[in-house]
């Protein structure tokens, strides 16, 4: 690959995986508490949701999040 590509796939706005997972996470917990498959309150499904979309705007913008 040449230097140039190099540098430029490095110098990327994307999350860390660790972020991908804790996000996949908080949105597995609000699709499934949405469709009656675990009990939790309602407030724990939308504010997982809500956490779980808000983290991976803040990952996109901040670097090495």
């Amino acid at each position: 690959m040449p230097r140039k590509l190099e540098l430029m796939a490095r110098n990327t706005n994307a999350p860390k995986q660790i972020t991908w997972i804790i996000c996949l996470a908080l949105f597995v917990v609000a699709i499934l508490a949405h469709f009656s498959m675990i009990h939790v309150s309602s407030d724990i499904a939308s504010w997982s949701w809500i956490f779980g979309y808000a983290l991976l705007l803040v990952a996109v913008q901040v670097k090495g999040l």
